[in-house]
This record gives structure tokens, C-alpha cells and sequence, in this order.
């Protein structure tokens, strides 16, 4: 379990839900059309830019366990993942 993903960052089945004005960024997955367990806020309104922090794996996620582990509860705050990500790319 070592290897295993504790959140969604990085995942190749994200995808971005932007509200209308760009008042608010949601990421979700391609795969299961819902809206993953994140939190964000914009950093650059600019350049359309947001910290968003991913905390774990919904129990509904698709991938196998041996690739990510699934759970109800947020990870250890040391697991959360940030990242800059533009809205519209």
C-alpha cells in the first residue's frame, strides 16, 4: 500500500467544472462525472489561476486499490497535495 495514491492529484481522469465567471473552480472525474473531495481558491484572477488542494480518494473512484487507496475520511494533512492549475487551459 506504500505506492498507492492517498488523493486524486495527478490523476489522468480529472477534469476541470468551471462556474460561470469564473467565481469558482471544481474538479471532478471523467470517469464517474462527479465532484472529487478538494478544496480551491484563486491565486492569479488574471491568468485564471488556482491552489487547489486535493485530500483523498472517494470510495467511488474507479481505479484499482493497488493503485490508489479509497476512503470516506481525509488523509493525514502530510498526504494532502497542492497544486497550481489553470481553469481553462
Amino acid at each position: 500500500m506504500t505506492n498507492t495514491r492517498k488523493t486524486c492529484a495527478g490523476c489522468k481522469h480529472l477534469k476541470r467544472h468551471i462556474t460561470p465567471a469564473l467565481s469558482g473552480l471544481f474538479m471532478g472525474c471523467n470517469i464517474t462525472e462527479s465532484v472529487i473531495p478538494h478544496s480551491s481558491r484563486p491565486v492569479d484572477g488574471e491568468r485564471g489561476e488556482w491552489e487547489v488542494i486535493f485530500w483523498r480518494v472517494p470510495l467511488e473512484c474507479p481505479l484499482s486499490d493497488g493503485v490508489v487507496f479509497k476512503n470516506e475520511e481525509r488523509a493525514p494533512r502530510r498526504e494532502w497535495v497542492t497544486q497550481i492549475i489553470k481553469a481553462k487551459q
